[in-house]
């Protein structure tokens, strides 16, 4: 019987030490995550990522649906994502794919929005939600694309700089 209850014993802590690891590695992901039940989509875990990028205390995001009522102000593009969201969850629960995947533009508290990939994946009834900020990357890309339309513009105007210069000659 005393080895029995050391069994347990070590089995709990065991338990408790994965938790804990588990629920660390959450807390301190590099990106905004969210942890939650799957049928009434309470919000378990709010990571620190989350708070930093968004804004959201715990406390403003109990459910998903007070995330899409701050993230989605506007009522048609809240429906809209959540449509998608809905269609990919099915897709997701009939095999058909293995995760769920949608980009958006989430408001933030302070009002700033922000391009993000939302990407989830089930397992038994917690929902595990990653979400990639996708504003620094598409700020990043446009910032090129009008550095090289630039230098397309100054490349033609050297063109016709010299082809006036030989020209004149």
């Amino acid at each position: 019987l005393l080895n029995d209850l050391q069994k347990l014993e070590a089995m709990r802590k065991a338990r408790e030490a994965s938790e804990a690891l588990f629920r660390a590695a959450v807390e301190n992901a590099p990106i905004p995550m969210l942890v939650c039940t799957g049928l009434d989509e309470t919000v378990l875990i709010m990571n620190k990522k989350f708070t930093e990028v968004f804004g959201y205390l715990p406390g403003d995001i109990p459910d998903l649906d007070a995330w899409r009522d701050q993230a989605y102000p506007d009522e048609l593009y809240k429906n809209l994502v959540h449509n998608k969201w809905v269609q990919s969850q099915k897709l997701s629960t009939t095999g058909m794919s293995d995760e769920i995947m949608i980009d958006v533009v989430a408001a933030c508290k302070d009002g700033t929005q922000k391009e993000v990939s939302i990407q989830a994946a089930s397992l038994a009834e917690t929902v595990f939600i990653a979400m990639v900020d996708l504003s620094e990357h598409r700020a990043a890309e446009k910032q090129r694309k009008d550095l090289e339309d630039r230098l397309r513009q100054a490349q033609k105007m050297e063109s016709v700089g010299r082809l006036a210069g030989g020209v004149a000659h």
